[in-house]
């Protein structure tokens, strides 16, 4: 079949919905090791923007709007085959299929799979957190469990989040201080270890859970509206910086000056100095050694250089992120 397709001289893809089964495959290695593997990104911004016509080319000068912003989450005016927005029919779909590879223990090594009562509870839970005009799962999940109502175990919550976490259909924000770096690793071991209230509860205050728009998100028009835009753009600025990577996640910094943290990019190599999104004018503890750039995303029609950091309108932010041009930024000077 592959020495046909080399004959006619015709690309191809070898790829899956199932994003454990491909993980395991990666890990084997395809055809006997004679392969190249190209991680796909979700759509970003930029992308979105050239899809649904609103710009013509990549690296276009536009100035994007909050409408753009909620379309993009929307995924309106995209071509046909491109509005995939998840619901119910899919996630059975993607269970069954799971479920199919772990009987014929292909894949069950190295995935968290769930029964079918618990899989039925992701959609509940989901519906819980956003309908609360929240994006924060963590924080949705220690106030479920500690509602006198719930009919689902600690254990059962700790494993149907285990799962959405290594489908890919949610992410670990991670903070880094001054002197620390939180770490991904072991937190699928912590959560397998759930045994009661107060363990799910520790771990979900130690660590911050978001999903992921282009795989979670269902109903999705109906859902956007409910939340903010402040919301929508924080969604969207994680799922553009988020490592990808086999437990899927993003930084945000903090410290003794910050109410929250702050989002953090800090890109791969070092020739693009580190970036601060969102950040007030007081974080400068950070990365002391080095400079870096300080953008305060807020109102949309906004672009403004202060001293020291810039004000950016966050849909301009969001475009200038997706297409790097945010690293042309001239780094602020450490104080």
């Amino acid at each position: 079949m592959l020495e046909d397709l080399q004959n006619i001289k015709k690309k191809f893809v070898i790829t899956s919905s199932s994003y454990p089964a491909l993980k395991q495959l990666a890990q084997e290695g395809l055809g006997g090791g004679r392969s190249y593997t190209v991680q796909m990104f979700p759509l970003d911004f930029e992308e979105y923007l050239y899809f649904s016509g609103k710009i013509s080319g990549y690296n276009e000068d536009y100035n994007p709007t909050v409408e753009d912003v909620e379309n993009f989450y929307k995924l309106k005016d995209v071509p046909q085959g491109m509005d995939m927005v998840i619901d119910r029919e899919y996630l059975t779909t993607t269970f069954e299929d799971i479920l199919i590879a772990t009987n014929n223990k292909q894949f069950a090594e190295r995935g968290v799979f769930l029964d079918a009562k618990n899989h039925n509870a992701i959609l509940d839970i989901l519906s819980y957190t956003l309908n609360s005009s929240s994006i924060d799962l963590s924080s949705s999940l220690i106030s479920y469990v500690n509602e006198k109502t719930r009919n689902i175990s600690p254990e059962s919550l700790a494993t149907i989040l285990a799962y959405l976490l290594t489908n890919a259909f949610v992410f670990v924000d991670l903070t880094m201080t001054e002197s620390s770096v939180q770490k991904v690793d072991g937190v699928i071991s912590s959560l397998l270890s759930v045994k009661n209230d107060t363990d799910l509860i520790s771990l979900l205050k130690e660590y911050t859970f978001l999903p992921l728009y282009t795989r979670v998100m269902v109903d999705l028009e109906i859902i956007a509206d409910k939340l903010s835009e402040r919301q929508l753009y924080k969604l969207a600025i994680k799922t553009v910086i988020m490592e990808c990577s086999t437990l899927l996640h993003s930084y945000k910094y903090s410290d003794a000056d910050t109410d929250e943290g702050v989002d953090l990019y800090v890109p791969n190599t070092w020739d693009k100095p580190p970036l601060f999104l969102g950040a007030n004018h007081n974080v400068n503890k950070f990365l002391k050694e080095r400079e870096f750039i300080r953008v305060v995303t807020d109102l949309p029609d906004v672009w403004k250089e202060e001293d020291g950091y810039y004000l950016i309108g966050y849909p301009k932010a969001l475009l200038m992120l997706a297409n790097r041009t945010i690293f042309a930024l001239q780094p602020s000077a450490l104080e």
